[in-house]
């Protein structure tokens, strides 16, 4: 299967090198980074001045250039025109990849608009720094299906270097017997695929606060999430409290 994944480059500050990026996902033999400026389709304000296009000409020619000598297929998105164009590559895509949330420069959260993630149509892997990867696994089951899609899509592309790494699963009281079977089948899957699994039950009240101060303990925790992850990714001091303790999420919102 040859997997496509969004790379929005300004997010990424220069120091990060495309061969950190082909580490990072050197286990996969077939995929390709759709390249494209952030800023170009959130900006309120345009900014097409001469220095600014010399500016990202230079960065693309010279990070295509470097994919190139790694063998690594790297394409710049030819439509940046609004955040509905992006909106429509993200449904064919497989990922998109926010890296580091840590940055002081480029583009970042706070750049953002309020509904983002809310409209972005495949998985998001927003993490600490990919060249300092996460330590354990923690995944909100709170019977959301998305949540489920995250899981599945992190499984399909980092399953077979995470099978040994800690994993954790938050449960939820289920609401009646059919959550209980879904809840038995999913214990059942994930001990299939990871080969340290724990169950940590948790509340429903407050479980927004509840979870991050559990993740807010783990050292270099990476979260998987359903649509749950709004409310975290949209709070700026939320999202602040997950950065500053180097949590990477991963989370899917279709």
């Amino acid at each position: 299967m040859n997997y496509t994944i969004l790379l929005p480059v300004d997010f990424t500050p220069h120091r990060t090198r495309i061969e950190n990026l082909a580490k990072a996902f050197s286990h996969l033999a077939d995929k390709r980074f759709s390249a494209f400026f952030l800023r170009d389709y959130v900006s309120q304000v345009s900014v097409h001045s001469p220095a600014a296009e010399v500016e990202k000409l230079d960065q693309k020619l010279a990070l295509q250039s470097e994919a190139a000598t790694l063998n690594l297929e790297l394409k710049f998105l030819n439509d940046q025109s609004s955040l509905q164009a992006l909106v429509h590559q993200s449904r064919f895509a497989d990922l998109l990849l926010l890296d580091p949330l840590n940055q002081e420069d480029g583009v970042s959260l706070n750049d953002l608009p309020v509904d983002f993630f809310e409209k972005m149509h495949c998985p998001l892997f927003l993490s600490y720094d990919m060249t300092h990867e996460y330590e354990e696994i923690v995944f909100l089951f709170d019977y959301d299906l998305k949540g489920l899609a995250a899981l599945k899509s992190f499984h399909a592309l980092f399953g077979e270097v995470s099978r040994k790494k800690k994993f954790t699963l938050i449960t939820v009281s289920p609401e009646d017997e059919p959550g209980i079977y879904f809840e038995k089948s999913l214990v059942s899957y994930l001990q299939e695929v990871f080969e340290n699994v724990g169950i940590h039950p948790m509340s429903r009240i407050n479980l927004t606060d509840n979870l991050v101060s559990y993740v807010s303990k783990l050292k270099k925790p990476l979260l998987i999430i359903g649509q749950s992850a709004l409310a975290l990714l949209e709070n700026k001091s939320i999202a602040k409290r997950l950065m500053k303790n180097e949590t990477s999420v991963y989370y899917s919102n279709s």
